[in-house]
């Protein structure tokens, strides 16, 4: 099977950390393929930005 021929998803889910192995526990008793968990995390610089509005100019 090419790649273009596969299903491509992706899930998005916010979740403190200790709660990621009993999420992945679940999709395993559902018998969900896990195949990749990243963690994506802001930048102090972006947590800024988004908190004062970014670079507008009052």
């Amino acid at each position: 099977m090419t790649r273009s021929d596969e299903m491509q998803k992706e899930l998005h889910i916010r979740l403190i950390d200790h709660k990621v192995p009993e999420l992945v526990a679940a999709f395993s008793a559902a018998k969900v393929g896990v195949y990749r968990i990243t963690e994506n995390k802001q930048s102090l610089e972006e947590d800024f930005l988004k908190w004062t509005g970014g670079n507008r100019i009052a």
